[in-house]
């Protein structure tokens, strides 16, 4: 696994701040504004790029408008002044004689490890709804998703298996990002078993297990995600709503991503349950963002909190938030692990 180290993550995110601000510096200001207002009609524009399936049909070489449309892509001139535009993104680049090819960005959109479902899933139309209700959210303080749908997200993802389709695939397109990172970070060598509360379909507990080959793992999430979950000899599922009912004994539990979806008191009902389930030895690890003291400084903390106030109950927590919400349920915040992404790991134990 190819994982930069922590303190590169840190460096690089804060120059891609600097040379951002500083571009924002220099266009006048009205402009940068109108810029910043204004970027939802890039990223819908990128979504019909994938919507469309123009990545895969660029991927093999270059195309024109007029052999896209042919091949049943959309209109001639409509496709061509989409990629003309996408072109100043570096999603797409125009390499003379009309045609087009995928540039640096675009490159992301195609493979196995595609970052398509995540735009796919970001520009939906009940996703923008959500935002679409954020000042009505931000008054109720309730997310706007709930004041849009009359019910919370996953409810919503129950009643409409084909949007908890979308939410899913774009959660799992995200995973190559943090996964490897996370797998590196922690030493699982000296542990027998590990249960991934939460976890998906298993993806973040693979990559653990090809890391350390004496580990087993547990993946203990509700009947209709574990269901795909691709077992092994050393990888399981048992259902479970970790919020009513504990999980089963292991050296560790894994919430990865889980946390910041809830209000506190669902936290401490989660965490609680595993308390009860846990033997003394064994450790909680939360893989999320920190969120620094407020500062003028751009974190991945920023946007996803963002979507946290748009579509869900959670928020993205301080280190002294995650430490209150761990001794309310009987546990004891002890080290923090940086990893070589956004998020850290939080290690709690029984006090």
């Amino acid at each position: 696994m190819s994982v930069p180290p922590p303190w590169l993550v840190g460096t690089v995110t804060r120059l891609a701040d600097v040379l951002a601000k500083l571009r924002r510096r220099i266009v006048p200001r009205r402009f940068g504004v109108i810029e910043l207002g204004t970027m939802s009609w890039v990223a819908l524009s990128l979504a019909a790029f994938c919507e469309l399936g123009l990545p895969d049909a660029l991927a093999k070489g270059t195309r024109t408008p007029d052999d896209l449309a042919a091949h049943g892509y959309g209109d001639r001139d409509r496709l061509f002044r989409l990629l003309r535009a996408l072109a100043a993104y570096d999603v797409v680049k125009h390499v003379g004689g009309n045609r087009f090819a995928l540039a640096h960005l675009g490159k992301a959109l195609i493979g196995k490890d595609s970052a398509s479902p995540l735009i796919r899933y970001a520009n939906t139309p009940w996703h923008g709804a959500a935002y679409a209700n954020l000042v009505a959210g931000v008054r109720e303080n309730r997310p706007g998703f709930e004041i849009a749908q009359g019910m919370p997200m996953f409810s919503y993802f129950e009643k409409d298996p084909s949007a908890g389709a979308i939410f899913d695939a774009a959660m799992q397109s995200l995973t190559p990002l943090f996964a490897p990172a996370f797998a590196v970070a922690y030493d699982f060598s000296r542990m027998r078993r590990v249960v991934d509360v939460g976890g998906g379909t298993g993806a973040l507990l693979a990559a653990v297990l090809t890391r350390f080959p004496n580990l087993r793992g547990t993946v203990f999430d509700l009947p209709s995600v574990v269901q795909r979950v691709q077992v092994t000899e050393r990888l399981d599922a048992i259902e479970g709503n970790i919020l009513a009912t504990p999980p089963p004994p292991a050296d560790a539990y894994i919430f990865s991503h889980v946390l910041h979806d809830w209000d506190d008191a669902s936290c401490e009902r989660m965490l609680q349950n595993v308390r009860t389930a846990m033997p003394e030895h064994s450790r909680v690890l939360v893989y999320e963002i920190i969120a620094p003291p407020p500062n003028n400084w751009w974190t991945q903390d920023r946007i996803t909190d963002l979507e946290m106030l748009a579509m869900l109950p959670g928020r993205e927590r301080t280190r002294e938030e995650f430490a209150a919400l761990f001794e309310r349920a009987g546990l004891r915040l002890g080290r923090i692990i940086p990893t070589g992404a956004p998020e850290s790991i939080l290690e709690a134990a029984v006090p």
